[in-house]
């Protein structure tokens, strides 16, 4: 038990601190680098040379097999968010929101996503706002043919025959893979690569030796690079190797020469290999033919010292990483207690520029976001204060004018048709409302004082009738031609009738409306009283229709005149007596307007305008 309980000591010491695994991992690398080490040496002088065509067409190859995965990803990417279940349907801001966590989930070499409408040639949504709303063109940007020649279910990054793979958006060297909108394919999903940052990946396996990804669809252009100037140029050895243009490639190894910027040779190897799909790119690896057929000794040579000096230099770097690491997760570890004590005054170490100094930029950030956080969160309280105020203010202003109105309209309902509402041009719909409000008012004022004038003139025919009734007793001749006229008159006086009762029928439907769109406004006790008028209205105009018919009868039978006459006379007592309860309840309504509209009657009945005196029809 006593040996168990030892070795778990160890175990955890070694475990607890990072320095003790660090020391242990130096000492195990430096005795397999050791044993490694020597068998290299003994096996690399017969292999080097042999190995040098093939170490540069594996890599080659090996880069191939890369690209086409790099590819690869990228579409499955493209299709996977342009399939994704009801992106089609969904609003701007749910598009917007499913590119920002698809970028995120992105490699770091996708720079960008766009949300394409095809039929209007431009980028609707886009993880990049300065995107947003561009219209896009084939000549700029490939990819924008290849969205409309891409059917569902296809990812495309290029445009077959286009003679362009990638393109340039302000200084960023790009490609662009595009896939239809599944349910939607007026739109497609544009996702865009850095070329800059993938290239970033190329290592040549032959010191100073350079690889390309060539797109021989394009003529040769250059699509990645271990040197990002030379991307989207031309390959130097167009004109020596066909197969840059045409495609006609194996896996293959070919010796040149030819004057090129990039090497100071003239005498070079060139390895290639082609991606494996549809992209129809090649990889090429090129370097100079001493630099790989005339590094056997050197390579010996520096392999042993190589092996001498890693075990050296594993020790002492060993050492001084793990004095350096110790410190600085120390120090690190004192930025992060600092921070999440709330200490934002922190004053943390930037000097540094390896990854310590990177996670030092990373805290420091953090802790300026964090203070601008603060900041953004003070002001957006103090504005939505002011928002909140400036909303209470219009709040009470609306309820202020609001009360306003409904005193008006309880007044207005109370018979009281001087009054209107004030308009102050403050809030446009209230100013409507009571210019609304006014005009009607106006129009049953009108109307009210019409129906005053023509009680009025009621009262003052029934007594005509009577006294015309008595002087045709007296003469037939003039009783007959009287009854004449009191007919004609009757059919005038229906029609005014007519015309007052549609005229108050509107009336009420314009109240109605009001009150249908204001609930606290009670016009019920004025629509009960407009309505009692039109009923007295009706009863009236039953009475003239009655008496028209009367009348027309005494007229053809002259020898039941004078019974006619009584009941004329009768009919003309009850219009006086029928009118009086309507000029009771007209009184009730307050007007300014009240003789604006006469409707005068002549002494038989008839209508008579504003000019003629009660004589003229005697």
């Amino acid at each position: 038990m006593s040996e168990e309980q030892e070795d778990s000591g160890i175990g955890h010491r070694l475990r607890s601190r990072y320095m003790y695994k660090i020391a242990a991992a130096v000492i195990v690398v430096a005795l397999v680098l050791t044993g490694l080490g020597w068998w290299t040496f003994t096996g690399v002088q017969a292999s080097v040379s042999d190995d040098a065509e093939s170490s540069m067409l594996r890599a080659s190859e090996r880069e191939a097999a890369g690209i086409q995965q790099f590819a690869g990803e990228r579409s499955n990417i493209t299709q996977r968010i342009a399939n994704e279940e009801g992106i089609g349907s969904m609003s701007d801001q749910q598009i917007n929101a499913t590119l920002a966590d698809e970028l995120r989930r992105a490699p770091s070499d996708v720079v960008a996503l766009h949300y394409y409408n095809i039929e209007q040639q431009t980028v609707e949504i886009s993880t990049n706002p300065l995107a947003e709303g561009v219209e896009v063109s084939a000549e700029q940007f490939p990819w924008v043919e290849a969205a409309r020649q891409a059917t569902a279910g296809e990812v495309r990054s290029l445009e077959p025959n286009s003679g362009t793979v990638a393109f340039k958006d302000g200084n960023e060297k790009q490609l662009g893979f595009v896939a239809p909108v599944e349910n939607r394919e007026s739109h497609a999903i544009v996702l865009v690569v850095d070329l800059e940052a993938r290239s970033s990946l190329l290592t040549s396996p032959v010191e100073g030796g350079k690889i390309h990804v060539v797109s021989y669809a394009a003529d040769g252009q250059i699509v990645l690079a271990e040197d990002l100037t030379t991307i989207l140029d031309q390959h130097p050895l167009v004109g020596e190797l066909d197969y840059l243009t045409t495609g006609d490639v194996q896996a293959q190894t070919d010796q040149v020469t030819a004057q090129t910027d990039l090497f100071e040779d003239e005498n070079l190897v060139v390895a290639s290999a082609e991606v494996p799909g549809d992209k129809r790119w090649l990889v090429t690896t090129t370097a100079e033919r001493s630099t790989v057929f005339d590094t056997v000794s050197e390579v010996s040579r520096s392999l042993l010292i190589l092996i001498v000096v890693s075990l050296l230099g594993l020790v002492v770097l060993g050492a001084a990483i793990i004095r350096d690491i110790n410190r600085s997760l120390n120090q690190i570890t004192v930025y992060a207690e600092e921070i999440e004590d709330g200490n934002l005054g922190v004053d943390i170490e930037q000097s540094r520029v390896d990854e310590f100094g990177q996670l030092s930029v990373l805290f420091s950030r953090i802790r300026d976001s964090l203070e601008g956080q603060i900041r953004e969160a003070e002001q957006a309280q103090k504005e939505a204060e002011v928002a909140r105020a400036e909303a209470e203010e219009l709040a009470r202003h609306l309820q202020e004018k609001a009360e306003e109105y409904s005193e008006v309209m309880q007044q207005v309902a109370a018979g009281d048709m001087t009054q209107r509402m004030q308009q102050d041009g403050e809030e446009e719909s209230m100013d409507q409302i009571a210019a609304q409000f006014n005009e009607m008012i106006e129009e049953l004022e009108k109307t009210t004082g019409q129906l005053k004038s023509y009680v009025d003139e009621v009262e003052a025919a029934g007594a005509e009738v009577e006294q015309s009734s008595r002087t045709v007793r007296e003469a037939s001749e003039q009783v007959a031609e009287s009854i004449q006229k009191i007919s004609d008159d009757a059919y005038d006086q229906k029609d005014r009738l007519d015309e007052l009762r549609r005229s108050m029928e509107e009336t009420v439907e314009r109240i109605e409306d009001i009150a249908a769109e204001h609930d606290n406004v009670s016009v019920d006790d004025a629509l009960a009283q407009i309505r009692e008028v039109a009923e007295e209205l009706d009863e009236i105009a039953e009475l003239s229709q009655e008496t028209m018919a009367e009348s027309q009868e005494v007229a053809g039978a002259a020898e039941e005149q004078a019974a006619e006459l009584n009941t004329v006379s009768d009919r003309a007592n009850d219009l006086q007596r029928y009118a009086q309860p309507l000029r009771d309840i007209l009184e009730r309504f307050e007007t300014e307007e009240e003789h604006e509209f006469v409707f005068s009657v002549g002494p038989t009945g008839g209508a008579a305008s504003p000019e003629e005196g009660p004589g003229d029809d005697a």
